[in-house]
């Protein structure tokens, strides 16, 4: 199998590369998910007196349930970010399933999960799990709960993740161009 090249058109050894312009365009588009789940999540908490929410899901409100869902999409996303993109081996080398997928890889070219505390990322695959369960799909879960439990300490984690990668990205600074996630 041929390297990869670069946007300079030069082979690189990781196939994630890509222009300055659109590595910038990519970081804000992560911070500005975090913004955003950040956000709804505190809308949440103030419309409902506290970080909690366990009602039925159908006697959400309708804005609600829209924000909830907007938030459990964020989130997922931020998620998916964190650990990186589901990979296979192919040709004797391995790719993202995705090739389009946003990932710490694109902008630090030897991230790898494992940089994540192995407690925060357990915790992170296990909410993902439960997203998929209940926002992302269509599943029996919820027709059997007959509830969304729901608790803004989820969204720490994800946030937290994104952290560690923002600091793994000040670390690479002086070999990579400076980017960090915007507030």
């Amino acid at each position: 199998m041929p390297s990869p090249v670069a946007w300079t058109g030069r082979p690189v050894e990781h196939p994630y590369r890509h222009p300055p312009e659109l590595l910038e365009q990519g970081i804000h588009l992560v911070g500005l998910t975090v913004r955003r789940a950040v956000t709804w999540s505190a809308r949440i908490v103030d419309e409902h007196g506290g970080p909690k929410l366990l009602v039925p899901a159908d006697k959400l409100d309708e804005g609600t349930a829209q924000q909830l869902l907007a938030l459990l999409v964020a989130e997922r996303s931020l998620i998916e970010f964190c650990m990186g993109p589901a990979a296979r081996r192919r040709h004797g080398s391995w790719e993202k399933r995705q090739p389009n997928d946003l990932c710490p890889a694109c902008f630090l070219p030897h991230w790898h999960v494992d940089r994540l505390p192995l407690e925060l990322s357990r915790r992170l695959r296990d909410r993902k799990r439960r997203i998929d369960q209940h926002a992302a799909h269509l599943t029996w879960t919820p027709a059997q709960q007959g509830h969304r439990r729901w608790t803004a300490a989820a969204l720490l984690d994800v946030v937290t993740a994104v952290e560690r990668i923002e600091e793994s990205l000040a670390e690479a600074a002086p070999r990579t161009p400076s980017h960090s996630i915007p507030n």
